[in-house]
């Protein structure tokens, strides 16, 4: 048995040629040194490619359900929280000389209105308004826009308290006349 140099395969004595690899044959090489060779590797051609990496795989099931939760529950929590805060801290101060509406806690912001003269009030309520008591007040002032008191709880006492304003108005209108 003779054993190619080239390709370690095993071929006739007599042979000259190597059967798989067609290299030419050293009679003198034996089974005992039979050379180490290594195959060669088949050749592919290249192509690219790309790998993604996996959420789940990388940050684990735990935190992307967390951030599922932060996003769906805690998130619009975070946001009602603040809308009711907005919404608390806002308020209107009327006076016979004014009207003054504030809001906010940290950002705040003021708005005054003298009263010159009322021409009329009038309120309109919703269905929700009726069922949880608030309303819009409409003041109609002379030589002015009018002024909204949007969603005023107890709105009618407001309006009560502009009707005898102007009540009072009339009267004092009529003794300054006489």
């Amino acid at each position: 048995m003779i054993y190619c140099s080239q390709c370690g395969k095993e071929n006739a004595d007599q042979a000259k040629f190597c059967s798989s690899c067609g290299a030419t044959l050293n009679g003198n090489v034996s089974f005992q040194s039979r050379p180490q060779v290594q195959p060669k590797a088949k050749t592919m051609p290249f192509k690219e490619m790309t790998a993604k990496r996996s959420l789940v795989g990388h940050y684990g099931f735990g935190w992307i359900l967390l951030c599922i939760l932060f996003c769906w529950l805690v998130f619009p929590l975070i946001i009602l929280i603040c809308w009711i805060v907005k919404n608390a801290s806002f308020k209107y101060i009327i006076s016979t000389e004014k009207i003054e509406s504030r809001s906010g806690i940290f950002n705040t912001k003021s708005q005054k209105q003298i009263i010159t003269k009322v021409l009329s009030v009038s309120e309109t309520q919703s269905l929700g308004g009726k069922i949880f008591n608030y309303g819009t007040v409409c003041i109609n002032l002379v030589g002015k826009n009018d002024f909204y008191i949007k969603d005023c709880k107890n709105h009618k006492k407001v309006v009560e308290f502009f009707e005898q304003m102007i009540a009072n108005a009339h009267e004092l209108n009529q003794i300054v006349m006489e």
